[in-house]
């Protein structure tokens, strides 16, 4: 199993908690085919504020890092990018029932798939051996005018939106790209390693009859959706 729960992140305690993962028919179909979840590089994500620090932390920044500050605020834009560029992640709503919210978010024109499962579920369905592993958190949402966000972290960043997203409810798995090592010297330490060129999406292989408890489609689907979903589940 490729999921590793994380000491600094918020996870989710209840294995028994539900969540829903919202999808248009054809990534249902494509998750069917290939039995892989796609997690998306954060600077593919539709929100373009994914990894952002608040005003809060800019502002504090100079007290917080002292004497250091000179020194380490060139590197700081260079750290957000490579978060945005490093980091992948894969939503779920959390909640007993569907959202009628987020049918509105992700369904497209009557096409639009969910499926439930619970927190325990997820974790354990997760079948690949991925290196760094894969793990999870609940968002945050925060006043970014009022709220610092911790920096100790590449991860907390993301772990946090802005209150205006909080209709969302949501569950984060995460994961950091990493080049993969060709070879290493006699002590272990890498001299090889592939291109540092993360891919847009990574496929995390899942065991579909552990993970999908029961499949719904959106309360405006055309007969037909209806009909191709009951046929391939």
């Amino acid at each position: 199993m490729s999921y590793e729960t994380h000491p600094e992140l918020a996870d989710i305690e209840d294995p028994g908690t539900v969540l829903w993962r919202y999808v248009d028919l054809y990534k249902w179909l494509d998750m069917l085919q290939t039995s892989e979840l796609h997690l998306t590089r954060a600077d593919q994500m539709e929100d373009r504020w994914e990894g952002s620090y608040s005003e809060v932390n800019l502002a504090q920044r100079p007290s917080l890092y002292g004497a250091n500050w000179s020194v380490m605020a060139p590197s700081m834009s260079v750290m957000y990018q490579f978060g945005r560029s490093h980091t992948y992640l894969n939503c779920w709503y959390m909640g007993a029932g569907e959202s009628y919210a987020m049918w509105k978010i992700y369904d497209a024109a009557g096409r639009g798939v969910a499926f439930r499962t619970t927190a325990g579920r997820l974790k354990e369905s997760l079948a690949g051996s991925r290196k760094p592993p894969i793990s999870g958190a609940k968002v945050q949402y925060v006043d970014y005018s009022k709220t610092f966000i911790p920096e100790a972290n590449l991860f907390f960043p993301y772990m946090h939106k802005r209150s205006s997203f909080s209709h969302e409810s949501e569950y984060r798995l995460l994961a950091m790209w990493t080049p993969e090592v060709l070879e290493t010297d006699e002590h272990g330490k890498a001299v090889r390693t592939e291109p540092d060129l993360p891919p847009l999406f990574l496929r995390e292989p899942v065991d579909l009859d552990r993970l999908v408890e029961a499949v719904y489609v959106s309360p405006d689907a055309p007969d037909w959706v209806a009909r191709v979903v009951g046929e391939v589940n």
